[in-house]
């Protein structure tokens, strides 16, 4: 799978915190007896969740990933779950987890389910489930197709919503100050990871929403929305792209609060600006070339790890 966007940093990536698993967990069961289990509920049933989630992603699993009757129980779970308003943070986990668990098909039949999750939810704690729901939508497009997925015409419109930036209901909200920051920044997750999932999906309306994305005032949306613009080809996102490969850009790092973090951060744009620069070339005018030409060209001679200066190198050739 080849992702424009790692979201290790741009957008957390929610499959990091399997390793919630516990270590005594007993024999591997099969997938048929997960499904059942995952049918009812208990306080472990995120982790019979997470143990699914990581069998649908071995390369051996392709059968349990085609599967559409397993694939439709699982959303069914999560309907019930949903249908529930989980408030106990195991349940939480739980839709997260089935969320992740649909994502991993290669057949959409909990599109459905997800689109429910995704939809603005009453709790703020249940902004987390609509993020999962965000990533995994972004998953089954790439499993499956982006044409299979935006042939349901609901969910470019259940991405665009999430990707608002009204936070006036969080804003507001009762409760202790690291609770409603705590709040605004899963709200800032989910923007982020629906503007990605947006530029996997695509087609046309998510593309042009995307454009608007690149005067958001989070730099990571805007990034995530020139990186998805890019994977289309489309010159918009070539301004915003020029951004991303400058190693001083301080804009990518104003959320980090270590040099640890700001420095990884600095390469995880650069390298994603330079994995979209060939499909950009190709509807470039000579302006526009010039422009990511000179931006790799400095980005070759500038202090930066030597993965990177060897990837700019590369990407440098393309314009011979």
């Amino acid at each position: 799978m080849s992702w424009f966007v790692v979201p290790g940093l741009i957008v957390t990536l929610l499959v990091a915190s399997c390793v919630a698993v516990a270590p005594w967990m007993r024999r591997q069961r099969t997938a048929e007896e997960l499904v059942d289990r995952l049918e009812s509920w208990d306080r472990a049933s995120h982790q019979d969740a997470v143990t699914l989630a990581k069998m649908l992603r071995d390369q051996q699993s392709i059968a349990l990933r085609s599967d559409g009757e397993v694939a439709s129980r699982l959303a069914e779970a999560l309907q019930r779950q949903l249908a529930d308003e989980p408030v106990e943070p195991e349940r939480l986990l739980l839709c997260q987890y089935l969320c992740l668990c649909l994502g991993r098909f290669e057949v959409t039949d909990g599109l459905d389910a997800l689109l429910e999750a995704l939809a603005e939810r009453r709790a703020s704690r249940e902004i987390e489930i609509r993020r999962a729901a965000a990533w995994a939508i972004a998953l089954l497009a790439e499993n499956c197709s982006p044409e299979a997925v935006r042939r349901d015409d609901r969910v470019a419109p259940a991405l665009i919503a999430a990707t608002d930036d009204n936070v006036s209901s969080l804003t507001g909200m009762a409760g202790p100050e690291d609770q409603r920051q705590h709040a605004l920044r899963q709200h800032r997750l989910l923007r982020e990871t629906a503007t990605f999932a947006l530029g996997i999906v695509g087609g046309e309306r998510a593309v042009d929403h995307l454009a608007l994305l690149l005067d958001d005032s989070t730099p990571n949306v805007r990034y995530n929305a020139a990186v998805g613009l890019a994977r289309q080809g489309d010159p918009r996102a070539i301004k915003a792209i020029v951004q991303m490969l400058d190693p001083g850009n301080h804009q990518a790092m104003q959320l980090e609060t270590t040099p640890e973090g700001r420095a990884a951060k600095r390469e995880l744009v650069v390298v994603n600006a330079l994995r979209v620069v060939a499909p950009l070339l190709t509807q470039a005018d000579a302006v526009q070339r010039e422009e990511l030409r000179a931006a790799v060209a400095r980005l070759t001679q500038a202090d930066v790890a030597p993965a990177i200066r060897s990837e700019a190198q590369r990407v440098a050739s393309l314009f011979d």
